[in-house]
């Protein structure tokens, strides 16, 4: 009988914390077992002095034991009735799927920061038969909507060579853009696809320099740093092997596989790490002196004003589901975000690309 009763006991615990935390449930757990054995240590001593009474008086108290040890639960249970409460204000709201897929630059132009030293031919046999299989991955998430990563200004543009290859009046070259996004496309009988890029904007008092001119007042702001704190941590060249090993693990795996490599969560937060050291302390040797984080501002205007664009698409389109294509280094604003928005369902590109 008081394996029944415990067994019952633990299977209410379960459907009453089926919301709270691992670490929580751990704890549930083990407070149970523990009062089991303090029960069973009961029934022992019972059985040893000869006086166990299998009768309904005993699985009463057994029973209101177990009563009691609910009691001293509720508190935990009672907080995840709180917060399904307040999930509740949010999930009855419609959301967009958005799907965010980051890739590195088929055919770069050398504008980031760190130059490959590898190249990928996408137009080979190989790499056409990985990118066949992202393609019907990407097929199965059946979007009503894709954008690129392009700038409003050259929609017209797009929109032209769109319709031209849908003619097959227009030969896709090896960018991204074309080989997964117009394919896409395509494939899914869209109208057009949409921009989603856009310029990000500096302070009015920052926005007028000039390369060499910011050149200039950055080495003063860096020697300045180093004056102030010698010892400081330069994180440039760890992020520069990182980049490295990156750059060299695109021409060593399958194309899918690479890109489960750039849309790992864990390698999403850790890419954003550069944007938070070195230059970002540039003025942390005087008060009020924000330089670093101000240089710092209009990349992160950049990718809210992605988000806004990805907003007007889903806007336009009354989508449901929508696709987005970008370089890697914008995933760690754009999940933050999208994850953050009560609109929104942020799809793991995992969850399609293994499905």
């Amino acid at each position: 009988m008081e394996d029944e009763v415990f067994a019952y006991g633990t299977q209410a615990v379960r459907q009453r914390t089926l919301r709270i935390s691992t670490l929580q449930m751990r704890t549930v757990w083990f407070r149970l077992a523990e009062k089991k054995i303090l029960l069973e240590s009961d029934i022992i001593k019972a059985k040893t002095n000869g006086t166990l009474r299998r009768d309904a008086m005993f699985e009463r108290i057994y029973s209101l034991k177990i009563l009691m040890i609910f009691l001293l639960l509720a508190p935990i249970s009672g907080k995840s009735s709180q917060q399904s409460d307040i999930e509740n204000l949010f999930n009855a709201y419609p959301q967009t799927e958005v799907l965010i897929l980051g890739t590195f630059h088929f055919k770069d132009a050398g504008l980031d920061s760190y130059k490959p030293e590898y190249d990928v031919d996408i137009t080979s046999s190989k790499r056409q038969q990985e990118l066949d299989l992202i393609l019907k991955k990407l097929r199965q998430f059946k979007p009503d909507a894709i954008g690129l990563e392009f700038k409003p200004d050259q929609q017209e543009a797009m929109d032209e060579k769109f319709q031209q290859y849908l003619n097959g009046q227009f030969q896709l070259p090896a960018n991204e853009i074309y080989q997964i996004g117009f394919r896409l496309a395509s494939q899914l009988e869209h109208p057009k696809v949409f921009s989603v890029d856009a310029r990000g904007r500096y302070y009015s008092d920052l926005s007028g320099l000039s390369q060499k001119q910011y050149q200039e007042i950055e080495r003063k702001y860096v020697q300045r740093l180093r004056e102030y704190s010698p010892d400081i941590k330069q994180w440039y060249p760890s992020f520069q092997k990182l980049y490295r090993y990156q750059d060299k693990l695109k021409v060593d795996l399958p194309l899918i596989e690479y890109f489960l490599v750039l849309n790992d969560p864990e390698n999403i937060q850790r890419s954003q790490g550069i944007y938070l050291v070195d230059s970002f302390k540039l003025g942390l040797d005087k008060k009020q002196d924000y330089f670093g984080a101000d240089m710092k501002t209009a990349w992160y205007n950049r990718n809210l004003r992605i988000l806004q664009n990805i907003y007007r698409m889903i806007a336009e389109t009354n989508a449901k589901r929508v696709f987005v294509l970008v370089g890697a280094g914008h995933l760690p604003i754009l999940a933050h975000t999208v994850k953050s928005s009560p609109e929104l369902k942020w799809i793991e590109v995992r969850s399609v690309l293994t499905n």
